[in-house]
């Protein structure tokens, strides 16, 4: 049961949260790659992990100062366009 003053906060993201990054993408995500493209390929997870550990675009989620996730948001012009300025038919 969560209690009635929990402070969730956002924080961005540094290279010491690299470890927190591949303990997450290990936790939710291992069996799922596996599944997909028939291995696990730690070099790659570590690898990432810290690339997105320290991209502008990562947050972590912390729950009363504790880091309970991740959040990456990437957004380029093209991705806008190709979502929000679709032409008229």
């Amino acid at each position: 049961m969560m209690k009635a003053n929990t402070n969730f906060t956002l924080r961005p993201a540094n290279s010491d949260d690299a470890t927190l990054f591949y303990g997450l993408i290990n936790l939710t995500m291992r069996e799922f790659i596996i599944a997909t493209w028939g291995r696990w390929d730690e070099v790659r997870v570590q690898t990432e992990s810290h690339l997105h550990s320290k991209s502008l675009n990562s947050q972590v989620i912390e729950v009363d100062n504790i880091p309970a996730g991740v959040l990456r948001v990437a957004r380029s012009i093209l991705t806008t366009l190709k979502y929000f300025h679709k032409p008229c038919v």
